[in-house]
């Protein structure tokens, strides 16, 4: 099954690990092409994803075709600009995890 309820503690108990692997810099950031050209095309940097990241809400998920989850962390960046971020979770370790930002726009 691709799409099954998820409850609002689960979405927020997601969004407090990616809140605190920001804080305390446990992450590696990786982005697929199709984010950075997103990026690009509406000026968005790596640092405005950290910071969405930092403080983020997850406001929904959903799983992929080869099952990991994907969840939409939504944020402002230090100009104020809400963005929305489609991140999976890797694994973690000791080091912490890897972040994979699938894509990212821009909240009007």
């Amino acid at each position: 099954m691709r799409h099954r309820p998820v409850d609002h503690t689960t979405l927020k108990n997601i969004a407090s690990i990616i809140n605190q692997a920001i804080a305390e810099e446990k992450y590696s950031l990786w982005f697929v092409d199709h984010a950075e050209d997103r990026m690009v095309d509406d000026g968005i940097d790596r640092i405005d994803i950290v910071e969405v990241l930092r403080d983020c809400i997850i406001s929904s998920c959903r799983r992929a075709r080869w099952g990991k989850w994907r969840y939409v962390a939504e944020g402002k960046t230090l100009d104020g600009l809400r963005l929305a971020v489609v991140v999976e979770l890797g694994e973690a370790d000791e080091e912490g995890f890897d972040l994979l930002v699938i894509t990212v726009w821009i909240i009007e």
